[in-house]
C-alpha cells in the first residue's frame, strides 16, 4: 500500500478563516502536497513570487517548500495530502503548478468523491480514497498538456480538432490504433494531422497515445490484481516485453518494481 495520508479535504472558503481587510492572506510556506481545484472565477494567488490566476476549471498543485499567498476571497475543493511513497511523489512533482482542465464533470467528481470520504472511518474507505487519489494523480498528469497553455494555435477549429483527436485517444487507447486512424477522426490527412498536433502539444500523436497507456498501466498496476500481462493487453500494448521496455524508458523501472514499490507499503 502507498504511504500516504490525508490530512484534509473538503470546500475551502477563504472568507471562513480570513476576514479583515487585508488584501493578500499572509505567506506560508507549503508543508505537504495540496491539490485545489476552483469551480468559479476568483483572483489570484502567488506561488513561488509567481502570480497564479484563479480561474474556473483549473486545479493547482502545491509541492512542499512552495511559499503560497491568496488574494482574497475564493472557494475550491482541496486536498492536503502527506506522501511518502516516491514513485507517486515523483508523478506529482513532474507537474505543473496550475492544470487547466476540459472535462468539468470528471475532477469535480474526483474531488468529491474523495472529499466525502474523508475522514475515512475504516479500511475500505482508506482504499477508496487511495485509489481516487490516483486516479486523480494519472488524470492530472494525462491533462497536464492541455492546449489552454497553448500560444502556437489561434484557430478554433485547429484547437477543437486536437481537443477532439485527444478524446479520440483516450477513448480507444486499448485498441490498436494508428496515426491514420487518430488523423481520420478528426478529418484530417496524417502528416498534417502530425505536424499539428506536435507543435500544439509538443510531443507527437503516438507519443500521447504512448503516454496516455503508460498513465493508464500505472493505475491499474496500483489498483488491480491483474497480471502485467493482462495490464499490458488491456492498456493496448501487444506484447509483453515491449509494454515492459516501454514502461521502463518512461519510468526507470520495470512494471515489476513499480507494484512493488506500493504494495510492499501493505499493512492489514
Amino acid at each position: 500500500m502507498i504511504i500516504t495520508s490525508i490530512k484534509g479535504a473538503g470546500v475551502y472558503r477563504s472568507e471562513a478563516f480570513h476576514k479583515g481587510n487585508t488584501y493578500l492572506t499572509p505567506k506560508r510556506k507549503v508543508k505537504l502536497y495540496e491539490f485545489e481545484f476552483f469551480k468559479e472565477d476568483y483572483e489570484y494567488g502567488f506561488l513561488n513570487g509567481q502570480q497564479i490566476d484563479y480561474k474556473k476549471n483549473t486545479v493547482l498543485i502545491a509541492k512542499p517548500g512552495d511559499i503560497r499567498q491568496s488574494k482574497k476571497h475564493f472557494s475550491c475543493y482541496y486536498i492536503h495530502i502527506d506522501m511518502r511513497d516516491g514513485a507517486i511523489c515523483d508523478m506529482i512533482n513532474a507537474l505543473p503548478s496550475v492544470v487547466t482542465v476540459d472535462d468539468e464533470s470528471k475532477y469535480t467528481q474526483i474531488f468529491q468523491n474523495i472529499c466525502s470520504d474523508f475522514p475515512p472511518v475504516n479500511n475500505t474507505k482508506k482504499l477508496s480514497v487511495i485509489g481516487w487519489l490516483l486516479i486523480l494523480i494519472s488524470e492530472l498528469s494525462n491533462d497536464s498538456h492541455s492546449l489552454h497553455q497553448v500560444t502556437q494555435i489561434t484557430s478554433k477549429a485547429q484547437r477543437n480538432a486536437i481537443l477532439s483527436a485527444k478524446t479520440y485517444i483516450n477513448f480507444n487507447y486499448r485498441n490498436d490504433i494508428k496515426l491514420k486512424d487518430i488523423a481520420d477522426s478528426v478529418h484530417m490527412s496524417p502528416n498534417y494531422f502530425h505536424k499539428l498536433f506536435t507543435s500544439a502539444c509538443q510531443i507527437s500523436p503516438l507519443q500521447y497515445l504512448t503516454k496516455i497507456r503508460i498513465e493508464k498501466a500505472k493505475t491499474e498496476l496500483m489498483c488491480s490484481e491483474n497480471t502485467i500481462t493482462q495490464i499490458s493487453e488491456s492498456c493496448g500494448f501487444n506484447s509483453y516485453s515491449y509494454f515492459c521496455t516501454v514502461f521502463k524508458h518512461y519510468c526507470g523501472i520495470t512494471p515489476t518494481e513499480f507494484r512493488k514499490s506500493g504494495n510492499k507499503y501493505y499493512h492489514v
